[in-house]
């Protein structure tokens, strides 16, 4: 039986529907629901197969050819290996504005072609016929089925010339878009085109434009929205206390931390940024946010990459030591650095407030200097951040595929999209090469802690804390499941009382279907 509609909320606008060019989590949210790729990630971390149904890899584990099936656009047109070499060349082209670029490197010539010293027709990339689809790497990436999984990877359709043109655009989802009101509401709609089709059990989503998150929690508690959490829409911090016996919370690879312009005076200074991390009171954040499913964060790595262990490269009463790494600093920066503008610069919300005052009192006790608190709206920031127009800042990271390799690289270049700071070491990008090129397990596991020592001690970044994800949810909301990187699957979810017993079967093992 079809149900008319789930209606949830985003805390702000999509900054793009692109997926080529997304690098935010609610923008990923919507994408998500109007595209789809190679491979998939279950909530179960398996690996099942999506557009394409078979696939084959050379011995070297370098070439991949993946069979596509009888997948459409929404239009009716048939989703070909075209589509996906068209879009994935595009993120490749120097000027294109792709945030996640590094995430297609692996690709035999992609990072030389991003950087304009080959052509794109250099990269690995090759469709045969309308089905087949050919892929070279640079080296084996034993994960790259997930990798590929991830959102920036669906293509747009080929067949047009601006993709995205209109709010008509086609996609491959089981969502397509109908209306967006810009800073109200974006409706979706079933795409009867979507190949499991028969298991979306909602005519359309609604998802409603509030950027106050009390105002959102308001609304879930009168029964205007099924569904309210994170990344969509944060839920408010005061009101947590009181709801602890009711909202839930998921595990995800994701890290709050601060960036440093490495490439600006004065923090391309070493030991600034290590006394500027070494002053910051982790817990003392925590408690004042009130997060009681979050960590201090003495390292990069998110425990979920780490069987739930956490690093403890410093700890949070290193008072001393960051007023010794502080006055070094200002020492080796010369005349001026005892006359500098601090300034902090975040993205205008209720819980970085808390973050932003927080940071700002641990520093000016620490250093007896003024932070100065710059809150800017969220295009601006990012805006900003990109193009290292600041200098402090916090957000978030987000593993885009499931293994801390995915955090790590995003340092290993300067030019990367996520690399916020600008920062890049020799010493560390053949770290990660050697984590590249070994076939050995244990001492894969090796790099990667040499790889987070080494940004620890470098610091251009400083961890603040490693979150979950926290929601609400009616209680006859069934099948609303998060991936490990922390994606929503609203797809498949019901309000089973209105669903037949035969129905929810079906779907859950078509679901379950296609495993890799």
């Amino acid at each position: 039986m079809m149900q008319k509609s789930l209606t949830t909320s985003f805390h702000k606008d999509p900054s793009t529907l692109d997926p080529r060019k997304s690098g935010d989590a609610i923008s990923s949210a919507a994408i998500f629901l109007l595209f789809r790729g190679l491979t998939k990630l279950q909530p179960n971390h398996e690996i099942t197969f999506d557009i394409a149904e078979s696939f084959q890899i050379s011995r070297d584990e370098k070439r991949y050819v993946f069979y596509l099936g009888e997948n459409y656009w929404s239009d009716g047109k048939p989703i070909t290996a075209q589509d996906f070499v068209t879009s994935w060349k595009a993120v490749l082209k120097p000027a294109f504005p792709a945030l996640s670029a590094h995430l297609f490197y692996s690709i035999k010539n992609a990072q030389a072609a991003k950087k304009g010293d080959k052509p794109l027709e250099k990269v690995g990339l090759h469709a045969e016929g309308t089905k087949k689809l050919l892929i070279e790497l640079e080296h084996p990436v034993p994960n790259f089925l997930e990798i590929i999984s991830f959102c920036n990877f669906f293509p747009v359709p080929s067949h047009f010339e601006d993709p995205l043109r209109n709010e008509t655009f086609a996609c491959s989802g089981p969502f397509q878009l109908v209306k967006w009101s810009h800073g109200k509401e974006l409706l979706f709609k079933k795409n009867q085109q979507y190949k499991q089709a028969f298991s979306i059990f909602f005519e359309s989503i609604l998802i409603r434009i509030i950027a106050d998150p009390k105002e959102a929690f308001n609304l879930f508690a009168s029964g205007e929205l099924d569904w309210v959490g994170e990344p969509y829409s944060p839920l408010p911090v005061n009101h947590l206390p009181a709801l602890e016996q009711e909202w839930k919370s998921q595990s995800i690879g994701g890290v709050s931390l601060c960036f440093f312009n490495c490439q600006q005076f004065p923090f391309s200074n070493r030991n600034l940024r290590r006394a500027f991390s070494y002053a910051i009171d982790r817990k003392k954040i925590l408690r004042k946010l009130y997060l009681p499913n979050a960590t201090p964060a003495m390292g990069l790595v998110p425990p979920i990459f780490k069987k739930n262990k956490t690093s403890d490269f410093f700890t949070d009463e290193e008072g001393e030591i960051a007023q010794k790494y502080f006055q070094k600093g200002i020492e080796e920066l010369g005349k001026g650095g005892e006359k500098l503008c601090w300034k902090l610069s975040f993205e205008a919300s209720e819980i970085n407030f808390q973050i932003a005052k927080s940071l700002k009192r641990d520093w000016e006790e620490t250093f007896s200097i003024k932070i100065h608190l710059e809150p800017l709206e969220f295009k601006i920031f990012y805006d900003r951040l990109s193009k290292r127009e600041y200098l402090i800042s916090f957000t978030e990271w987000i593993a885009q595929y499931n293994h801390p390799m995915n955090l790590l690289e995003r340092l290993k270049n300067p030019e990367s999209g996520k690399n916020f700071a600008g920062w890049s070491d020799k010493e560390y990008s053949r770290l990660l090469e050697r984590y590249l090129k070994d076939g050995d397990e244990n001492r894969k596991l090796d790099l990667i802690e040499q790889a987070e020592q080494f940004l620890i001690q470098q610091m251009p970044i400083a961890p603040l804390y490693f979150f979950s994800y926290s929601y609400l949810q009616k209680p006859d909301l069934k099948n609303l499941f998060y991936s490990p990187i922390g994606r929503v699957y609203i797809e498949h979810a019901s309000f089973p009382k209105s669903q037949t017993q035969s129905e929810f079967y079906e779907a859950d093992r078509h679901a379950r279907s296609s495993h890799i």
